[in-house]
């Protein structure tokens, strides 16, 4: 306690002891599953992934047999020559190469992933008692104080196919999906006072399409020139998560040089965002700590034993750190707050899962509208106590299963 007093983090305490019981509850309610639903989708997913075995083999010649990752490797080399040495063969540059073999290929590893994160062993963990997936969840799994989940990792299970639409209730019971909306873009906000980005959120704008107007010069939006405004997202959580030039590159499937003159023009449209970046983690390496909107902190290691590849990592995690952990800050506080009203309400509803920014409620459908009410405003409640310059948005929709568009709340 005294240790706590002297940096600043009884609140932070006091946010993890509230929390610890939330993340008990989730662990004891278990996340419900259709176990023949993800079975035939882990089917699908791995008759996907040999058809795209073949039809690579064919095309380009190569020998299908031995393990997966020797072929893929086999892959890679053939793609570097067929399409005259392109280097890091990420998603972007394949797809933007047009060529059939390279668009295969990206398809080839999406259904690796899926095969990773949704196979059949991942039925192993189903609790032959209640037939629900009682995953465990390490309460501060990342400096920031985020969390994750593993035995199985149910935060992992991926958006895309369809491995979302088996984690649903019994009938006569709904799914609350909630998330905070743009909540890293809302922090940066906060802490920057970007007079853009506060008026746009403010006014419920667009801000990805007001920044592809400020550093690309159009117009854009999702129906008009989506691609600059697809590039100016990426920019914007990127730049929310640290990321540099090389990363922007990547990403978005250009050169480094053309990635740098997009940091240079966005960072000229918006300078106090660069500021802030830039100045909070100058302030964060001098004084040996990164600290977040509520005053969680995470303590630097000495730079004197570092090579500059760490120390430009260290920087990078001082511009994130303080976003994503204020971040966990509010879902933290949120979580307990939920529970405690429906609790009051009477409401035979469980926090089921946290990922990040959203959380997952099982309600009976007779009171989903009134459980949808109480994580909503619960969740806007604990986003005011650390974002007040820009309003908090939660998105929450009520359905059948995890993700279920449904009714909006």
């Amino acid at each position: 306690m005294e240790r706590l007093k002297q940096t600043s983090m009884l609140e932070t305490a006091a946010i993890e002891s509230r929390a610890a019981l939330a993340f008990a509850s989730m662990e004891l309610s278990g996340l419900p599953i259709d176990q023949e639903m993800w079975l035939r989708n882990a089917a699908d997913n791995e008759a996907g992934y040999s058809d795209r075995v073949s039809r690579l083999s064919c095309i380009l010649k190569l020998d299908p047999s031995g393990p997966e990752q020797e072929f893929e490797i086999k892959v890679r080399g053939a793609l570097a020559a067929r399409l005259g040495g392109i280097g890091d063969l990420k998603k972007e540059a394949l797809l933007a190469s047009g060529d059939e073999a390279a668009r295969l290929f990206v398809e080839l590893r999406e259904y690796r992933s899926l095969k990773s994160a949704s196979g059949v062993e991942f039925l192993r963990h189903v609790h032959p008692f209640d037939g629900r997936l009682h995953s465990e969840f390490t309460q501060l799994a990342a400096p920031s104080g985020r969390m994750s989940s593993s035995n199985p990792n149910i935060q992992g299970i991926p958006k895309t196919g369809a491995f979302r639409s088996c984690i649903h209730p019994k009938p006569g019971r709904a799914m609350i999906t909630a998330d905070y909306s743009a909540c890293e873009l809302r922090i940066m906000a906060e802490a920057s006072g970007d007079p853009v980005f506060v008026k746009t959120f403010s006014d419920g704008g667009d801000l990805h399409s007001i920044v592809a107007k400020a550093v690309f010069g159009k117009n854009s939006s999702k129906t008009e020139n989506p691609d600059l405004r697809a590039k100016a997202k990426i920019i914007n959580f990127g730049l929310a998560y640290g990321m540099g030039p090389q990363g922007l590159a990547v990403q978005a499937g250009i050169s480094v040089p053309d990635a740098e003159k997009l940091l240079k023009r966005y960072f000229g449209a918006f300078p106090k965002i660069r500021d802030y970046l830039e100045e909070n983690s100058e302030a964060a390496m001098k004084r040996g700590y990164a600290v977040t909107l509520g005053g969680r902190r995470c303590t630097l290691p000495n730079t004197a034993d570092l090579d500059q590849k760490r120390i430009s990592e260290l920087k990078r995690f001082c511009k994130n750190m303080p976003i994503q952990g204020t971040n966990a800050d509010m879902i933290k506080t949120a979580m307990p707050l939920i529970l405690d009203d429906l609790s009051s309400a009477r409401i035979d509803a469980s926090l089921i899962n946290v990922v990040h920014d959203e959380i997952l409620v099982e309600t009976p459908a007779s009171r989903a509208v009134e459980t949808s009410d109480i994580v909503k405003s619960r969740m806007i409640k604990a986003g005011e106590k650390y974002i007040k310059k820009v309003p908090v948005v939660v998105e929450c929709t009520i359905g059948r299963f995890w993700g279920d568009s449904g009714k909006t709340a």
